[in-house]
């Protein structure tokens, strides 16, 4: 998956696992408001632990990988 897809990933499953608030773009590409804080989602079948922190996105930080 490209990077750029993955990202999108992230933001619809921000919208749609954790209730983000949509403020615009598309379905596919959704602009997102989202807490700083840690989002565990599945993605390719991997748990990401994703962390937003002061509005950017600090994605593959899978468990046992260390920081």
């Amino acid at each position: 998956m490209w990077m750029t897809n993955y990202i999108s990933a992230i933001k619809r499953g921000l919208r749609d696992q954790y209730n983000c608030e949509q403020i615009g773009g598309t379905q596919e590409e959704p602009l997102v408001l989202a807490k700083d804080g840690e989002y565990p989602m599945h993605i390719e079948g991997k748990l990401d632990n994703v962390l937003i922190k002061d509005g950017k996105i600090n994605c593959c930080r899978f468990d046992g990988d260390s920081d």
